[in-house]
């Protein structure tokens, strides 16, 4: 089932492979990037992809 919180967990794993961990973090209104991190759902596979952008 698709929810509210489902999107803001898919856009932020979306957003933070384009951006880094502090633009994402800001972009969803976080204090901590340790929240962040946890809507970005950041798997190893993600954090892969991330550093190969760079």
């Amino acid at each position: 089932m698709l929810s509210v919180h489902k999107l803001r967990h898919s856009f932020a794993t979306c957003y933070y492979l384009k951006n880094d961990i502090y633009k994402t973090q800001r972009q969803l209104g976080h204090a901590s990037t340790d929240t962040t991190e946890i809507y970005a759902q950041l798997s190893d596979k993600t954090m892969e992809t991330a550093i190969n952008r760079l």
